[in-house]
């Protein structure tokens, strides 16, 4: 195009090409813009090249796993689109870094994602954004998973958001300086409902622009296994929950003396975390991972209601010993299994000693019951240098 008009000193004025071109398919388009003025005696400043990055952005079909095994780059400037995984983006002041080398800290594979501050000076801000088209899925219950490790990382400000679509508010769904394993370890957060925290919490749904933000402030390098900083992030998944029943029953010990037998009743809490009432669930219970009790929930559970149900069958403790029990929500339409059993819940049974004199010659296993953290104790014979045979038996 050729500039008829006058452009006065110190003014500028916009001009549109004449010719239209088209960018309707994905990929990258390279543009160049120059001026050519014969007087013009300063020609290093006549060109600006520029990138237009045009993303597919194609509904996907869940479960979807992010592992970092497509890149192998480092950025330290914000960058739209990463080769690799045009599907994120990396947003830093200056400083920050965005880093993927093999055998760098992965939980699987070989690579994971690392954000550290390089300069190893301030608190410096970076994030890594990722953005799904989840238009097929708007009223489905959606979980995600995420590994974290922090390498002594000091700084607090370090929260992973979510948001239903590219302009609605971030809502914060993981702290992960709360929620950090000991430095150089993996904490494998589990079954975070997005569909809870961003809908029934918020009234976001998710769409074709749906968006996850890792933000983190590291203040240090990402140099040792455990004595730098910086955050690193692998095995990022999104699935379909519907139905899930999560067993939220504690886990838990119970000392019990008893001269007879003893019938405990055995209990499990349920949360429906599905936007559908149910009934008629299937709960079981298991003692020392042999004897197995089945029973059905006959009441209707609300959509986000808790319930609490005590078995008909109970728990008959006839002798002396450690019964370990594991209850489960065994319902066949939950999509999700994960939070279907219960931690073990343990009763310990001891018999009274209602008269005297006692005498325990440790000659009977059953009358052994070792219990607490680091247990090491064993019920043999004693055959060591200072310590040889029985005193008895």
């Amino acid at each position: 195009s050729t500039i008829s008009r006058t452009i006065n000193s110190n003014d500028t004025i916009q001009v549109q090409a004449s010719n239209d071109y088209d960018m309707s398919l994905a990929g990258n388009y390279n543009l160049k813009a120059y001026t050519s003025f014969s007087l013009d005696t300063l020609p290093n400043n006549d060109t600006l090249v520029y990138t237009l990055k045009h993303l597919a952005n194609e509904p996907i079909s869940l479960p979807w796993t992010e592992s970092f095994e497509n890149s192998g780059a480092t950025y330290s400037t914000n960058i739209f689109g990463i080769d690799g995984m045009e599907y994120a983006d990396f947003n830093t002041d200056k400083y920050g870094r965005w880093r993927i080398r093999d055998n760098m800290y992965a939980l699987s594979g070989k690579r994971a994602l690392t954000l550290d501050n390089y300069s190893n000076t301030g608190s410096i801000k970076s994030s890594h954004i990722i953005t799904l088209n989840l238009a097929n899925y708007i009223d489905s219950i959606i979980y995600l998973d995420l590994s974290f490790m922090q390498h002594g990382e000091t700084a607090t400000d370090n929260i992973v958001y979510a948001r239903g679509n590219d302009t609605a508010t971030w809502i914060p769904i993981l702290n992960l300086f709360q929620n950090k394993a000991p430095k150089g370890e993996y904490n494998r957060v589990q079954a975070i409902n997005l569909f809870n925290l961003l809908y029934v919490d918020n009234g976001q749904t998710v769409s074709s622009s749906f968006q996850i933000k890792l933000a983190t402030t590291n203040t240090k390098a990402s140099i040792e296994l455990t004595k730098s900083g910086g955050y690193t992030f692998d095995d990022i998944k999104f699935y379909v929950a519907n139905n899930d029943l999560a067993n939220s029953t504690e886990g838990k010990d119970s000392i019990l003396c008893l001269n007879e037998s003893k019938n405990i009743p055995i209990k499990i809490k349920i949360l429906n975390q599905s936007n559908q009432a149910r009934s008629n669930l299937k709960v079981t219970y298991i003692v020392d991972n042999a004897n197995v009790v089945s029973e059905t929930i006959s009441d209707i559970i609300l959509p986000y209601q808790t319930f609490d149900y005590t078995f008909n069958q109970t728990l008959a403790i006839t002798q002396s010993g450690k019964y370990v029990v594991h209850v489960i929500a065994d319902d066949v339409d939950d999509k999700y299994k994960g939070n279907d059993t219960s931690d073990a819940i343990s009763f310990i049974a001891n018999l009274y000693i209602d008269s005297l004199p006692y005498l325990n010659n440790f000659e009977q296993a059953s009358l052994c019951i070792p219990e607490g953290q680091n247990s090491s104790w064993v019920w043999s014979t004693p055959n060591k240098t200072y310590t040889k045979m029985a005193a008895q038996g």
